[in-house]
């Protein structure tokens, strides 16, 4: 689900899930996790570059994981909404500049890795929305790094409308 390659001390990861847009995905989530908590501690690490591959950042959650959610009881899916936390706490925290480059969409769960950079690059075509609450769901998992990047009026009207921007 991600792909990882090193030039000098720059480290590029790569999300890779082309048949849903790099939705991130329960696995995906898992490994990205894991490859920064490494890094954490790389000394040869000095930047971490995260994007998309195949022309296109994130379409946020895996809409087919999310929907196998209404079925499941509710140990699975706060364990499920804590692996998303444990994402965005771990690069929050994570001590070295994380840039990330924006390709055509970011949606619901990708503005979370936005808000959690410390740098976002994106092309001119790229387009953000909280597209998540057009389908009746909350964005509260990343609501609170949303907060601290964007401010509270911008973050209240933006995840209320679902607007693309």
């Amino acid at each position: 689900m991600i792909h990882t390659h090193i030039i000098d001390s720059v480290y590029w990861i790569g999300l890779n899930n082309p048949g849903r847009k790099n939705a991130l995905s329960k696995e995906g989530i898992t490994q990205l996790t894991q490859t920064f908590e490494r890094l954490k501690t790389n000394d040869t690490c000095r930047v971490v570059v995260l994007y998309g591959l195949n022309d296109c950042f994130c379409s946020g959650a895996d809409l087919e994981w999310m929907r196998a959610a209404k079925n499941q009881d509710e140990s699975l899916n706060l364990s499920d909404a804590a692996l998303f936390y444990t994402l965005y706490q771990t690069l929050f925290d994570f001590p070295k500049p994380i840039v990330t480059w924006v390709q055509k969409v970011a949606y619901g769960g990708a503005l979370g890795l936005l808000a959690v950079s410390d740098l976002v690059v994106a092309d001119k075509e790229a387009v953000f929305a909280f597209s998540e609450v057009k389908l009746g769901l909350v964005p509260a998992t990343i609501a609170p790094f949303v907060l601290k990047k964007v401010g509270l009026g911008a973050t209240q009207a933006l995840m209320l409308t679902g607007e693309v921007f």
